[in-house]
């Protein structure tokens, strides 16, 4: 019986191991994934970096966001609360469009995160935690829009009916004082999967924005 008993307890520890060793791989490749994304500077190859994910890699590219920034920041008991929310409320359904997820989180929802999110960031920082992937060209392009050539169709990067697409540094003189959000419209541009709005989870079908 004590025999039964503890081949019993080294199984169990073993499978305990097992999903241990598991669980912090995915982490390591999770985490390869966000610096291979994150390195690219260049905007329009990062979102199309983003775009040949899967759902399931797109959500957790996110949360290895959060969690390097839980490990890397400053914050305070309630805004590493928010930041575990973000974490909690992220997952592959998010990103397919079909889904009930994808739909009341790019509407109701997000209202509600820039509600409460204001209250606990300054504007740079909740604009960075829900709508890029530590860029530092997103808002500068957005608040200068680069005009393609005559003749060469652009590429849309912005998402029409979100309205928190079209987000720019708003300044005093050299100043940055904070975002303001505009609003996306034009069709003539080259429609894209994904890479718009909250998360990066609505495609851009606009390559105007305004204020």
């Amino acid at each position: 019986m004590k025999k039964i008993f503890k081949t019993l307890i080294i199984l169990l520890i073993g499978l305990v191991v097992l999903q241990s060793c598991k669980k912090e791989a995915m982490f390591d490749s999770t985490d390869d994934l966000y610096n291979n994304i994150t390195a690219i500077k260049n905007l329009s190859k990062q979102r199309n970096a983003f775009r040949t994910l899967s759902a399931e890699e797109k959500a957790n590219l996110w949360k290895a966001k959060y969690r390097h920034l839980k490990y890397m920041g400053n914050f305070n008991r309630d805004q590493l609360t928010y930041i575990d929310n973000l974490i909690n409320l992220i997952d592959k359904n998010l990103f397919i469009k079909s889904s009930k997820k994808h739909k009341i989180t790019n509407t109701v929802i997000m209202d509600e995160l820039i509600k409460e999110g204001k209250l606990l960031f300054d504007s740079k920082t909740l604009f960075s935690l829900l709508f890029d992937l530590n860029n530092d060209d997103f808002l500068l392009i957005n608040s200068d829009l680069m005009q393609n050539k005559k003749n060469q169709q652009r590429v849309c990067n912005c998402a029409r009916g979100s309205r928190y697409t079209c987000g720019r540094l708003t300044s005093i003189g050299y100043i940055s004082v904070g975002i303001e959000y505009g609003e996306c419209s034009g069709t003539k541009c080259v429609m894209t999967d994904g890479g718009c709005g909250g998360f990066w989870s609505q495609d851009c079908n606009g390559d105007k924005c305004s204020y």
